[in-house]
Order: structure tokens, then sequence, then C-alpha cells
């Protein structure tokens, strides 16, 4: 070490040990934050009876904020200090206490900043929504692939990313909390035996349930919840059943195939389509 000190000097020096401790920090602490995260949340969820994946999802979550969090704060604190070292001399408190200019426009620039960081808090302790979560924010849908301090990051189904600011979240509808739905409506010709329709989906619902595939993602068999619409053109037959998060588009897909094959081989007829002229009359 004395060596290294009579080639290098002090001013180097000690900024280098710094920049060294830092990087350590920066990378092993995240790691260290991740892990105890992912191990209190796994030991809470076991206590709670939490389904696998909503586990999976809060550790996710967590780690992710807090290990960016942890990055920000150790970023912060090796700057500050590297400077204090090459300029002694140097003050923070007047940059800090200036009422000047620069200090109300950082003053406004850090009440954006606090908003963010501060509503992000709350959508992670009230777990509004995770990572890996499919949620309709604004109008837009797709899957949350990251919460930081300051931006939810969103990947819609074409594949494009966006980003929110966290303060500027407002409302969220979260498509995949607990459990979904498989909803969807089937038009039949009105000429049918409603009775005997709806029996029928039922029954393809029940086993569709059973298949080895589904029988994991439904929680209930979907069945006709009730009619949403009669008339001279069609019988409008509203489905739903209990799904899995994030599994409905998977079980209304296969309902809809056995549906078709089903509704051909016991003569049920679908509705015609409404003819174009028709709607605007």
């Amino acid at each position: 070490m004395e060596a290294l000190k009579s080639l290098i000097p002090d001013f180097i020096l000690s900024p280098l040990i710094v920049l060294v401790i830092g990087i350590v920090l920066y990378y092993l602490g995240g790691l260290v934050i991740s892990a105890l995260i992912r191990h209190v949340v796994n030991v809470r969820g076991r206590t709670e009876k939490w389904r696998k994946d909503d586990v999976s999802k809060r550790q996710r979550t967590l780690s992710g904020l807090s290990a960016g969090i942890w990055k920000i704060l150790v970023f912060v604190v090796v700057v500050l200090t590297i400077v204090k070292i090459i300029y002694p001399a140097i003050s923070f408190a007047p940059i800090f206490a200036s009422a000047g200019i620069l200090g109300l426009a950082l003053g406004f620039g850090a009440q954006s900043i606090v908003k963010d960081f501060i509503s992000g808090l709350f959508i992670v302790i009230e777990n509004q929504f995770r990572v890996g979560d499919i949620i309709d924010q604004a109008g837009v849908y797709g899957t949350v692939v990251r919460i930081g301090a300051r931006s939810t990051v969103l990947r819609d189904f074409s594949g494009n990313l966006h980003y929110f600011p966290n303060g500027l979240i407002d409302h969220t509808v979260n498509l995949t909390s607990g459990y979904s739905n498989a909803r969807f409506d089937v038009r039949v010709s009105p000429d049918n035996d409603l009775d005997f329709v709806i029996k029928t989906i039922a029954d393809v619902g029940l086993k569709l349930s059973k298949k080895e595939d589904f029988k994991s993602i439904i929680a209930t068999p979907p069945v006709v919840t009730y009619i949403s619409d009669v008339d001279a053109l069609a019988a409008v037959l509203t489905v739903s059943g209990e799904t899995q998060p994030a599994e409905q588009w998977t079980v209304v897909t296969e309902m809809r195939k056995e549906l078709l094959a089903r509704f051909k081989k016991e003569g049920i007829k679908l509705a015609y389509p409404v003819p174009p002229g028709l709607l605007s009359k």
C-alpha cells in the first residue's frame, strides 16, 4: 500500500478508492437487497397462501424498485464524496439552501421527481399492479415490464414500449389481479331452442375445464350468464367463466373452437351477420 501511495498522489488515490468502493456497493448492494426482498416476499407468500405467480410478480416488482433506489443513493453519495475530496473547500450547504433562481428551478424540478417517487411507492405498497401484470393505463393495454422510482414501463401487444411518469398515473385497470374472467358473446339464430343451446354451452365449458391443459387454469367452467339481447336476427348469449390471471384469452379461444365444432354436430345455427345497410336505417 505504501508503494502504491508513493506512485499515485493522494488526490488521485482517495477518489479512486471511493470509486471502487462505490462500484462494489452499487452492484453487490443491489444483489443483496434483491435477494433479501425475494426471501421476505417468499416467506410472506407462504404464510398468506399467495399463488406462485403472485409471489413471483411481487418479488420482481419490489426487488427491482428497491435495487434502483439503492443504486441512485450510492451514485449520489459517491459523486458528492469525490467532489468533496478533490475540492475540500467546497461547501454544499449554500447550494442546497440557496433561494436564488437556480434553487427555485431545482425546487420546481424536484417537486415532479418527489411526486413520481411517492406515487411509485404507493403503487407498490398498495399492490395496485406488479411487474408481469397486464394493465390498461390511459387507453394503452400492455404488460408491466418495470416499475421504477420515477416511471412505469409498459410493453403493448404490438411490442411498443410506453413510459408513464408515476406521478401522472391516476387510474389504472389491472386485468390480471387475483383472477380473470373469460367473457365473450355468442350470437345464435333465434330459431334455435335456447334452453338446449344454453345447456350445450355449459356442457362444452365443463368438458373444457376437465381437459389436462385447462383444468389448472379454469376456476369455474364457462356458462351462459345471461341473454344480453334478442331480436329477429339473433339471440346474443353472454358466456363467462373464472380463470387464473391472464389466462382468459387462452380459454376464450379454445372455448370458441369447441363451440363451433359442437354447434355443427348438434345442428345449432349461428346468427347471420347484420347487413350493413340495415344498420344505417
